[in-house]
C-alpha cells in the first residue's frame, strides 16, 4: 500500500496543530484581577473615609486619584460672669491624592501584594484655624481579588507633610505658623469594584 507524500504532509500538519493548540492555551494566564484599560472605584477607611478612582495600564499597574474627607461639629460651654456661654464650631477636612500603584506577584494569583506612592494636598478648618497641607505618601499592603471585578485589601501608609496654619486671634492679625511632619498609619481597609 502506497502512501502519498501529500497525505503524509496533511497528517503531519494536523498532528502538529493538535499538539501545539493545548500548549498555546496553557501559556495564556488569565489574571485574577483587573486588566489593562479597566477602571476601578475604591472605598477606604481609617479614621477618615476615602474614595479613589483607579485606571489600570496593565494587570499590575494603575494610576490613582483619591479623596479623603471628614466633617463634624464641636460644642464647648464656657462659664462666665453671666452664667455659661456656649460656642459651636464646624470642622472640615479634605485631602486629595494622585499617584501610582503597583500590584506585585503573579497576576493569576488572587492574593497580591501592592505598593504605591504619590503626592497629596489637604485643607482643614475648625477651632478658629485654617490649615493647608502638602506632601507625599507611600503605601504597602495587599489585595485579595475574589473576581476580576471585586477585591478587599488593607494597606499601611507613610506620609511626609508640610503644613501652614492660620489661627484667628481676636483684635490682632492672624497667627501664622508652618511645620513639617512624618506620620504613618498601620491599616487602611480597602474595598474595590472594577469595571
Amino acid at each position: 500500500m502506497r502512501v502519498s507524500a501529500r497525505r503524509c504532509i496533511t497528517v503531519l500538519l494536523i498532528m502538529l496543530a493538535a499538539i501545539s493548540a493545548p500548549s498555546r492555551a496553557q501559556s495564556v494566564v488569565e489574571p485574577a484581577g483587573p486588566r489593562a484599560g479597566t477602571w476601578g472605584a475604591e472605598l477606604s477607611y481609617y479614621g477618615f473615609t476615602g474614595v479613589s478612582l483607579l485606571r489600570f495600564t496593565s494587570a499590575s499597574t494603575a494610576w490613582l486619584l483619591g479623596a479623603d474627607f471628614a466633617a463634624g461639629q464641636t460644642t464647648q460651654d464656657y462659664p462666665d460672669f453671666t452664667g455659661t456661654s456656649r460656642e459651636t464650631d464646624a470642622l472640615g477636612f479634605v485631602r486629595l491624592s494622585a499617584g501610582r500603584r503597583w500590584y506585585k506577584g503573579d497576576p493569576a494569583v488572587r492574593l497580591r501584594p501592592l505598593v504605591g506612592g504619590g503626592l497629596s494636598g489637604s485643607y482643614y478648618t475648625g477651632s478658629g484655624s485654617r490649615d493647608v497641607l502638602g506632601g507625599a505618601y507611600g503605601e504597602v499592603g495587599a489585595s485579595y481579588f475574589f473576581t476580576p471585578h471585586l477585591s478587599l485589601g488593607a494597606a499601611g501608609e507613610l506620609r511626609y507633610t508640610w503644613q501652614e496654619r492660620r489661627q484667628a486671634v481676636q483684635d490682632r492679625p492672624d497667627y501664622v505658623s508652618s511645620m513639617w511632619s512624618v506620620s504613618g498609619s498601620l491599616v487602611h481597609m480597602k474595598a474595590a469594584v472594577y469595571f
